[in-house]
């Protein structure tokens, strides 16, 4: 169990230098993008970056990527351990398109994280605090390493990005980076009948685990009273143990996850 970092009371920033940019460019670009990623690029205020997905064909997340445009072209942020998803989805859907593809990351000064002040990325409520991301040599500010910041979101009521590959965006809070409106995206379907028959499986809580009652099996499957009520995503370790964890709400267990909600040991997070 990692120890939950602290940040800074002050401006801070955070190395994100092994995070992957993506030049995407062309007459096509527009199309392109919107005809494969979940959010609908016409709703998104090209001032600030602005998360969005790609999914697999069962609604899964295999990429979740941050994204902007300027001078005619549309950037893209990915975390290091979903770039390589997104590569391949990008590559394989460049099809008889006006797309010109750039990996841009050695071109561009460092990627930073500048956290506090005015807001520029956009519905990100559950994945990163209020901040922006910046282009910079030398930023100024304490600076923080990724590792520690990634350890600090749960206390905060937050999911480091990382941790979302392979859920369902539905599950995890993320409704709000969803345009079923849109027409067909990759893994739309299944996202719509989950959407339109009712209530998901699980939703995404903070919950903090100071009770004897909990217990954490194989680092992942969470009990209460030794009854198993959700998947733990991401856990750090403090005075009291924090955890941001998928909890069963149909069935015995929204019982049990209504009485901890009660217990103010467990709130949900996200967009549902």
């Amino acid at each position: 169990m990692e120890k939950c970092s602290v940040m800074p009371e002050e401006r801070y920033v955070v190395n994100l230098h092994s995070w992957l940019v993506v030049k995407v460019s062309g007459k096509d670009r527009f199309n392109y993008l919107d005809s494969i990623v979940s959010f609908n690029l016409k709703k998104i205020d090209m001032e600030a970056f602005y998360p969005n997905m790609l999914l697999t064909q069962k609604g899964k997340i295999r990429s979740l990527f941050w994204m902007t445009e300027k001078n005619d072209a549309f950037i893209l942020l990915c975390p290091s351990r979903m770039k390589q998803n997104l590569v391949e989805d990008l590559l394989k859907f460049n099809i008889n398109v006006e797309v010109k593809l750039e990996d841009i990351t050695n071109e561009m000064p460092p990627l930073w994280f500048v956290a506090g002040g005015t807001n520029g990325v956009e519905n990100s409520q559950m994945l990163l605090p209020t901040g922006k991301f910046m282009f910079d040599e030398a930023p100024t500010g304490t600076i923080v390493d990724e590792v520690a910041f990634k350890t600090s979101l749960p206390s905060q009521g937050k999911v480091w990005v990382e941790f979302l590959q392979d859920q369902n965006p539905v599950e995890v809070g993320l409704k709000n980076i969803i345009s079923l409106e849109k027409g067909c995206f990759l893994g739309q379907e299944p996202i719509a009948r989950m959407v339109n028959r009712g209530r998901p499986r699980y939703h995404l809580f903070q919950v903090l685990l100071r009770l004897e009652d909990f217990m954490v099996k194989d680092n992942q499957t969470l009990l209460w009273q030794d009854k198993e009520i959700g998947q733990i995503l991401q856990i750090c370790n403090s005075d009291t143990p924090v955890s941001m964890a998928l909890l069963k709400i149909r069935g015995d267990e929204e019982g049990i996850v209504n009485k901890l909600v009660n217990l103010k040991l467990a709130v949900q997070i996200g967009t549902y």
